[in-house]
């Protein structure tokens, strides 16, 4: 599980180390006047007044500009507010200085970091390293392996700091972080115990450990069954099944099998044919980018036609809890011309509680002049970790050799996570083309399983 910037560096915003830092620094000599511009700022951080604790060190800069002490700490409440070009000038003023300043330059790298530059963090950290052996640089490193995706090296990283420095439960909360992200919970939920062991109240570790008891598991498996009733015809019986694995936290395989169209298809159902599909596809995520899915199948129709699917999908990270998502589908045949889909989707989250995500698709095939378009709208609201509702309602239009005809659909679905890992989901679909509906109810496990 890859963690944003912005819950990054909200997270070591209480860093014992750092607020450490700023203790010490903060007991050097100015004048009457800049002392109290700097106890106020102080003070201001622990009451996490940021914005204002940033004026104050501007404050006492204004009165004495050798501040390098009012420098290095408004660098800090800079980085942490995500200011991380102006934190950097602030870093570099006191480099500049003395460039032997090791708390700069540690401050320096975390916001490397946390901006995304990983090579130059890293190499921060390393040079912080060279001029003091300090376990702040080493811990440093294992959050840059973290955060930049390389989620081995962070496990080592981490595992050597915390058989160094035991005492840290912020070390351990890393760890954690680490297993989670390579998928093997077990091992992190007993690392964020440790860190919870050493201190009770430590946020980090514990929302670690809520996450850590509802993650996906090592292998998963789904069942999916349910009732049709298309155009007059009806049916019952398995939609779908299949398997997933997860190798790595930001990597996942899976191979699935879909009978969707033998039940939603009116001539299918009449005829009891069946129209069966078997997928395999693939997704690998990107620290603080995106994830990138592809998926490609065959589904084997009556007279010995074949159809064969390619999927792709791109979601893109932006900043403000927003996901943007493109892609595309292609359908060929052994006769006849291809079928092309085309979507688009912006997700957004609205506080803890409530996200929503518009879409739009298009859909064509150059034989029989097909065209179909539809915007959909999709809410959901999470009354808890474990339980959500999921609403979309929308329309469209299908065109098909030369008529038209105006597209309704809107589905209801409920999720629900049993034993804090299972997930079970409940679905009721309704589509309008013109005269003809078609009305969908499903039901769906998916059982994970750990790696020990």
């Amino acid at each position: 599980m890859m963690k944003t910037m912005h819950e990054n560096f909200l997270r070591l915003r209480g860093s014992r180390t750092l607020a450490i830092c700023l203790v010490v620094l903060g007991l050097a000599s100015f004048s009457l006047l800049g002392q109290t511009q700097m106890d106020l700022a102080w003070d201001l951080v622990q009451a996490g007044k940021l914005k204002e604790a940033e004026a104050a060190y501007s404050e006492a800069i204004r009165h004495n500009p050798l501040n390098s002490q009012a420098y290095l700490q408004r660098a800090y409440v800079r980085s942490w507010q995500g200011f991380f070009q102006m934190a950097q000038t602030d870093f570099d003023k006191v480099l500049s200085e003395n460039p032997q300043h090791v708390d700069a330059r540690i401050g320096k790298a975390y916001t490397l970091a946390w901006s995304g530059n990983y090579t130059a963090a890293e190499s921060e950290f390393l040079e912080a390293g060279k001029l003091e052996n300090r376990p702040e640089t080493r811990k440093g490193l294992g959050w840059v392996a973290l955060w930049s995706g390389n989620t081995g090296l962070a496990v080592q990283r981490f595992t050597t700091y915390t058989a160094d420095n035991p005492e840290d439960p912020e070390g351990f909360q890393g760890l954690g972080d680490a297993y989670l992200a390579e998928g093997n919970s077990a091992k992190a939920r007993q690392a964020y115990q440790n860190a919870l062991a050493l201190d009770p109240a430590h946020g980090g570790a514990l929302n670690g450990l809520a996450a850590a008891r509802i993650a996906p598991g090592f292998v998963e498996i789904s069942l999916v069954g349910g009732y049709s009733d298309a155009f007059g015809e009806s049916g019952a019986g398995l939609r779908g099944a299949g398997v997933s694995i997860r190798p790595g936290g930001n990597m996942r395989f899976w191979l699935r099998y879909d009978n969707t169209l033998s039940l939603d298809n009116s001539l299918l159902l009449q005829r009891e044919e069946s129209a069966a599909g078997f997928m395999f596809g693939v997704s690998r995520s990107f620290a603080d980018f995106g994830t990138t899915t592809l998926e490609t199948g065959m589904r084997n129709l009556p007279g010995n036609l074949q159809e064969n699917l390619i999927m792709a999908e791109q979601a893109f990270f932006l900043p403000a809890a927003t996901v943007l998502k493109t892609g595309g589908l292609m359908i060929s045949r052994s006769a006849g011309s291809p079928d092309f889909l085309l979507f688009s989707a912006v997700r957004r989250n609205y506080g803890k509680a409530f996200s929503l995500e518009p879409t739009f698709f298009a859909g064509w095939r150059n034989e029989g002049s097909f065209f179909d378009w539809r915007v959909l709208g999709v809410g959901e609201y999470r009354f808890s970790p474990t339980l959500s509702l999921v609403a979309g309602y929308g329309g469209g239009q299908q065109e098909l050799a030369g008529g038209r005809e105006s597209i309704n659909t809107a589905h209801l679905t409920l999720n629900s996570r049993l034993m804090g890992r299972h997930q079970l989901f409940v679905t009721g679909r309704r589509e309008a083309v013109g005269d003809s509906r078609i009305t969908v109810a499903e039901v769906g496990l998916t059982l994970a399983l750990e790696r020990k």
